[in-house]
């Protein structure tokens, strides 16, 4: 009888571990999209800082292991029957329970701490995935790293359009080819069927600051970035050159295209068709460690990605407008002061 019992148990047990996750599948993604939506959805706020409390904590666990090992050494003496007795052997046996003890009671802490610790942070990821963030990366932008322009070359080569809102765009272009250039001129090079919408501040503007300094948005720009004009100019001018040079390669339909805006950059991006990367704009170069946000398109919650493309699509309507181009198509010339180019609002929608 026992034995029957103990095959059926046996019998039960890989039926559920698995015969029912190979052959009836949607029984375990349905239990486990209940699990997460118990478990990881119910977040309404991620939290990254770190304070003290993290160090009583960290006390809290020596503490909890060592009255967890002494509690198990106990419970070994116990079923032992005499663990202090006048033997040879006793030594060997108490050191054997106590290093036991001390084992099975680092496991089970640490199991403890490891779930303690992964819920919030899958909780926290969970939250962050529904509502379109894909990764958040700090890069240096005078050395950038080997997966951050493959991420780029990849985005690229799946996307059909590409915008990007800059200053003087030469992170992004002036640098030229390489692994130590511009971020999308080697993946822009090798992927020539994508059209490119290019927008940079406009030199020289005559535009006021919002902000009340007395001065044009080009003087302030020049004095927070602490450079001259010619410098500046300079920049640009490298930057129109080497896009110059990508058109060469480029069919008609496919040519980048640049215009001009007249407001005060607070933000640098590029867009793509399903995702946009974002990163704040530095108007020093001397801290040249900048985070990089990739936002997704779709995904369960409202993202900010419409929010990125639309900012996108009303700068260059407003550069079309104050330059006076229609809906005809320039190509980037690099002696050009101001280039008309054709609106990207239909195609970038």
């Amino acid at each position: 009888m026992y034995a029957a019992l103990a095959f059926f148990v046996v019998l039960a047990y890989l039926l559920v571990t698995v015969v029912v996750p190979f052959r009836f599948v949607r029984w375990p993604e349905k239990l486990l999209g209940r699990l997460q939506g118990a478990v990881l959805d119910q977040v309404g706020q991620v939290s990254f800082h770190v304070t003290s409390a993290e160090d009583k904590q960290a006390l809290l666990w020596i503490r909890l292991w060592g009255g967890a090992s002494a509690a198990l050494f106990t419970l070994f003496g116990i079923f032992d029957g005499a663990l202090i007795r006048n033997h040879p052997q006793a030594i060997a046996t108490v050191g054997a329970y106590a290093i036991l003890a001390m084992v099975l009671s680092g496991i089970l802490l640490l199991s403890g701490l490891a779930y303690t610790a992964y819920l919030p942070r899958a909780r926290g990821f969970r939250a962050l995935n529904r509502c379109g963030f894909q990764a958040l990366s700090v890069v240096d932008c005078l050395n950038p790293s080997k997966p951050l322009r493959e991420r780029l070359s990849s985005q690229v080569r799946g996307t059909a359009r590409v915008g990007s809102i800059d200053v003087t765009g030469y992170e992004l272009f002036g640098k030229g080819p390489g692994p130590a250039g511009g971020l999308l001129y080697d993946a822009l090079d090798a992927v020539r069927h994508v059209p490119v919408y290019l927008l940079l501040l406009k030199p020289e503007s005559l535009a006021p600051d919002p902000e009340g300094r007395k001065a044009t948005v080009f003087q302030s720009l020049l004095a927070e970035m602490n450079i001259t004009p010619s410098n500046y100019m300079r920049r640009v001018r490298v930057t129109l050159e080497a896009i110059e040079a990508l058109n060469e390669n480029r069919p008609d339909e496919a040519k980048i295209r640049v215009r001009y805006y007249n407001e005060i950059p607070a933000l640098r991006a590029v867009i793509f068709e399903e995702s946009a990367i974002v990163f704040p704009w530095q108007p020093r170069e001397g801290n040249n460690m900048l985070p990089f946000l990739e936002v997704a398109r779709k995904a369960e919650e409202p993202t900010l990605y419409e929010t990125f493309r639309r900012h996108l699509v009303r700068l260059w309507a407003a550069s079309a407008s104050e330059s006076g181009s229609g809906s005809g198509s320039q190509a980037v010339r690099a002696k050009s002061a101001v280039i008309k180019a054709r609106a990207p609002q239909e195609q970038t929608s």
